[in-house]
């Protein structure tokens, strides 16, 4: 087996590109709600990685442009740049902290949901009992016949889990009472985030 080599350039970069696939990862985590659940650190990781993504990425492109100009190219220079974009899809794919929960728990919310929607006719606002997956959940119903659950753990600006009792397109994009569409996991069943005016 041959052993990949790395000069100089290629070490810094990779150190580099690591640092920030690590921070990058770390971010997707935080606004996943699976770390630290404070929205402030979310906010001041976003603005770290990106300038930070645009200098890794351009300094590993044009490092192996350059060795590839000159005729030097090897695995172990385009190791920076293969960091980078593994880094990138992995953070970008990394499910939510609430989806996760979500479907190793389904048949416990799904119950949940079945026996607030029987017991909620009409206009109401009620709390759930916290269980070891969520802290509290709210039920909020309209005089329309929509209701909406909300499944809070830890900091809820952060996304959580939501319940909707229709599969009204226009009630999905509201989520919840404050909060935005971030992933639908099946019917009646999404993730949200709530705004933070």
């Amino acid at each position: 087996m041959q052993r990949v080599s790395l000069n100089k350039a290629s070490r810094i970069l990779s150190v580099l590109a690591g640092a920030w696939a690590l921070t990058w990862l770390l971010f997707h985590m935080v606004g996943g709600n699976w770390l630290l659940r404070d929205v402030c650190c979310w906010c001041s990781l976003g603005v770290a990685t990106a300038p930070f993504l645009i200098v890794v990425f351009l300094g590993a492109l044009a490092h192996v442009a350059m060795r590839l100009f000159r005729r030097q190219l090897s695995v172990g220079d385009c190791l920076p740049l293969l960091i980078v974009v593994v880094g990138f899809l992995l953070g970008w794919n990394l499910p939510s902290r609430p989806a996760v929960t979500f479907w190793l728990h389904r048949d416990d919310f799904i119950a949940s949901a079945e026996l607030a929607v029987r017991e909620c006719d009409g206009r109401c606002f009620d709390h759930l009992p916290s269980t070891s997956f969520y802290d509290f959940a709210v039920v909020r119903g309209s005089e329309s016949g929509l209701i909406v659950i909300d499944f809070i753990s830890g900091n809820s600006y952060l996304p959580q889990l939501a319940f909707i009792s229709t599969d009204n397109h226009e009630d999905a994009l509201r989520c919840s009472a404050m909060g935005t569409l971030v992933d639908r996991l099946e019917p009646h069943w999404y993730v949200c985030r709530h705004d933070l005016d």
